[in-house]
């Protein structure tokens, strides 16, 4: 079945490309594009869709925009694609949320199917450069307050610590699973596990964890 996705952006023409993109991926279809955000509320009111694809650029401020789609639709994922790749509209997004925040400039159609897949299994994504800013934010604020610890938890298993690091070095559990030749299913289990054991809620507070305990090498 194909999965639903629906687009807002103020350019009319890049909703243009995306639409042309998106027909090319064989998992989704793109259902409807909006420049007008009262329009997309309306159109999500009477209609279901999986996953918003959305700048952060929206008549509102753009977390509240987020904060305000998230709890109106709680079923539907929200995919940032923006440029606006700031620390602060990051956090505030992720916080309000998005579950993917992808960059505008470096993204291609590849990395957009990547980034809609994990999106649409509810696991986060995130290009590389906000990935960057997010690793360089938190080592800025570990270093300000303390030295990250080599010291590791004894409660994960082998295979537990090294999909730990696959995962925060930005592999997708598809990735993941092609590379250690187990399915995809098996990563997902492990990855919950390990937030279990660790007490940890996402993706990026893996991330944290792993390069506070020397996982990541800086």
């Amino acid at each position: 079945m194909l999965i639903s996705v629906i687009a807002y952006d103020k350019s009319p023409i890049f909703l243009e490309g995306l639409r042309n993109i998106i027909s090319q991926f064989p998992d989704f279809q793109l259902l409807q594009t909006f420049t007008d955000f009262d329009d997309l509320i309306d159109f999500l009111s009477k209609n279901n869709a999986n996953i918003i694809i959305t700048d952060i650029e929206i008549k509102r401020s753009g977390p509240d925009a987020i904060k305000f789609l998230h709890n109106k639709f709680p079923h539907i994922k929200i995919l940032i694609l923006t440029n606006r790749i700031k620390e602060v509209e990051i956090f505030s997004s992720l916080k309000a949320g998005a579950t993917a925040f992808i960059d505008k400039k470096t993204t291609d159609a590849k990395q957009l199917h990547q980034a809609l897949k994990a999106t649409s299994e509810s696991e986060e994504f995130f290009s590389e450069p906000v990935a960057n800013l997010i690793i360089q934010n938190y080592v800025k604020n570990i270093r300000q307050g303390e030295e990250i610890s080599e010291k590791k938890p004894r409660n994960l298993t082998r295979r537990e610590i090294q999909i730990l690091k696959l995962i925060s070095e930005g592999l997708t559990n598809k990735q993941i699973a092609d590379g250690l030749f187990i399915s995809v299913r098996t990563v997902e289990t492990h990855k919950n596990n390990i937030m279990q054991k660790l007490g940890l809620k996402n993706t990026a507070e893996l991330i944290k964890f792993a390069i506070r305990h020397g996982y990541v090498k800086l």
